[in-house]
């Protein structure tokens, strides 16, 4: 092989290796910036699930406050419900008794008259 030959063959060589060394560079970097990553989104997935259970948990508490309040709720509508009836009969007590007055009278009017 001639000088030149062995010159070429050197460079290409020496262009390879330089190549590789400087993508095995660039992917060990990125291999580190990764699993830098990695570590960063496992931490706050952790940090995600124990808010979620949080919120599940509020979730169950709130539920059991509705169910308290829907029953309450059921409670004063019934009251309000008695509370109309109750109205009603005040006022129906009270035509009542005024038509019983009015009874009164005219039957003393009529005794008076005979």
């Amino acid at each position: 092989m001639n000088l030149f030959g062995w010159f070429e063959k050197w460079l290409i060589e020496h262009g390879s290796s330089a190549v590789l060394r400087d993508h095995n560079a660039l992917l060990k970097s990125e291999k580190e910036s990764l699993a830098a990553e990695k570590a960063t989104l496992k931490s706050e997935n952790e940090i995600l699930k124990s808010q979620l259970g949080t919120c599940h948990a509020q979730a169950r508490d709130l539920q059991a406050q509705l169910e308290v309040f829907r029953q309450e709720i059921e409670k004063l509508n019934s009251i309000r419900v008695a509370l109309k009836e109750q109205t009603q009969l005040q006022s129906r007590i009270q035509k009542l008794e005024m038509m019983n007055a009015d009874l009164e009278r005219q039957l003393r009017v009529k005794n008076i008259g005979f």
